[in-house]
């Protein structure tokens, strides 16, 4: 047991040092940092327009996100009833309290956040501001899974006005390039009145319901009151008032002249003018030019004028009187053209009723 190996000194066993190269150290460059956000101007100071831009759009992209998360809260809030649960009547009223919204409000909120679980691209483009809240809103009246996408590209870059006409005259599922249908707009009336006026107009709707019978919309309670106060003679032979109907035999289409504005009608509008009317044909309309006046004429003294008039064929009446008068105590005054549905494309309106008339 007595080697070299064991003999060695313990110094000598240690192990070598180790050597550390230290490699020139390189400046790591700094985080960029965003520039600091400028400091709040008043409105009512600014100077710059270019500030004032920004501003706003700034300000609409965060109202679309903002009424996009009003959404989905308010979804949520119906599913989970927190309207019970925090001791509110309805979800309205707890909208009403808690964010200022009416019923009209609260109900259009909660029918776009279940369409935009649908429709993800619209939903996208709410999120990122790609499209105001306004666009957004009229888009999900028409717009579906197979039709967002050319609804979303079409809307890019057009004013809220272009977007509302064009919603107005589509069914849902129609996409901006299939042919619109003016008849589908709907009007909107708003009047102002005393309350001795609301209470008249109260009395003249319980009047007019209880002579038509059953529940009316108020299309069709405005519709019988305009023809009350229009009516002239009560013979039921014949209309009681004119209204200036023009109806293109190529589409079928019929439009009513009012106050120099054309407005298109329905089909079953259409239908129920040809069923009982007066018809007037322009097209075998002639033109006649003469000669007005002239020295030494029956006329008088003024010099000749020349003038150019049309002469249209006379009035016809579609329904004799008698089978009118006794179709209309058969309806108990209501038309039946209301309950006709609107011809297929290309083909001739259905007969009105008046005219395939049976005791």
């Amino acid at each position: 047991m007595h080697s070299l190996a064991h003999a060695r000194a313990y110094r000598d066993c240690r192990p070598a040092p180790l050597l550390f190269f230290r490699e020139p150290r390189v400046a790591e460059p700094e985080p960029q940092r965003p520039p600091p956000l400028p400091a709040p101007v008043d409105p009512e100071t600014a100077t710059d327009w270019t500030g004032v831009h920004e501003r706003l759009a700034s300000l609409g992209h965060d109202r679309a996100t903002h009424e996009r998360e009003v959404c989905r809260w308010l979804r949520a809030a119906e599913r989970l009833a927190v309207h019970a649960r925090a001791g509110y009547a309805s979800v309205g009223e707890l909208a009403e309290r808690l964010l200022g919204l009416n019923a009209r409000q609260t109900s259009e909120r909660l029918r776009i956040a279940r369409v935009l679980r649908e429709l993800k691209l619209l939903d996208a483009a709410l999120a990122t501001g790609e499209l105001s809240w306004s666009a957004v809103r009229e888009l999900t009246r028409v717009a579906t899974v197979e039709t967002e996408r050319p609804w979303l590209d079409w809307a890019k870059g057009r004013r809220l006005r272009q977007l509302e006409a064009a919603v107005a005259t589509r069914k849902p599922g129609d996409g901006p390039g299939d042919p619109s249908d003016p008849s589908r707009i709907q009007h909107r009336l708003a009047f102002q009145v005393r309350a001795e006026t609301m209470a008249l107009f109260r009395d003249l709707q319980s009047a007019v319901r209880a002579d038509l019978g059953g529940d009316l919309d108020d299309d069709t309670l405005l519709d019988e009151i305009a023809r009350r106060a229009l009516g002239g003679p009560g013979d039921d032979g014949r209309a009681s008032y004119q209204l200036a109907v023009t109806r293109c035999d190529a589409c079928g289409r019929a439009s009513i002249d009012a106050a120099g504005a054309s407005f298109e009608v329905d089909a079953a509008v259409a239908v129920m003018a040809a069923c009982d009317s007066q018809d007037l044909d322009l097209r075998a309309a002639s033109t006649h030019v003469g000669t007005r006046g002239g020295r030494g004429s029956a006329a008088g003294p003024h010099p000749a004028s020349t003038h150019v008039g049309t002469r249209a064929g006379r009035a016809t009446q579609s329904i004799p009187p008698a089978t009118r008068r006794a179709v209309v105590r058969r309806d108990h005054r209501r038309c039946r053209a209301r309950m006709l549905e609107p011809p297929l494309p290309g083909r001739a309106p259905p007969r009105p009723a008046v005219r395939g008339w049976r005791p």
